[in-house]
């Protein structure tokens, strides 16, 4: 998985993470998810391809911690955000 994090719209960085459970919680590193307004999170689909958009996500995270957690949305084909 890739993490995106948006500044006004426009890719600010990136980095991975990992999905913690199924309500769509991502552990992911404080300087992945600084200073963005909105997330991106693009799953791969097999080894050696580009990863596809699958969900925007917002900040859900602990300024003290380590991590920051974000909480995924759906991204659906054709209707940009969901």
């Amino acid at each position: 998985m890739r993490i995106v994090a948006l500044q006004d719209g426009e890719d600010h960085s990136s980095g991975s993470g990992t999905i913690v459970n199924g309500d769509g919680l991502i552990y992911t590193n404080r300087h992945v998810a600084a200073e963005a307004d909105d997330y991106r999170i693009e799953m791969f689909e097999s080894p050696g391809e580009l990863p596809a958009p699958r969900y925007h996500a917002s900040l859900v995270g602990f300024p003290w911690s380590r991590f920051r957690i974000s909480c995924g949305r759906r991204v659906h084909p054709g209707r940009g955000r969901g």
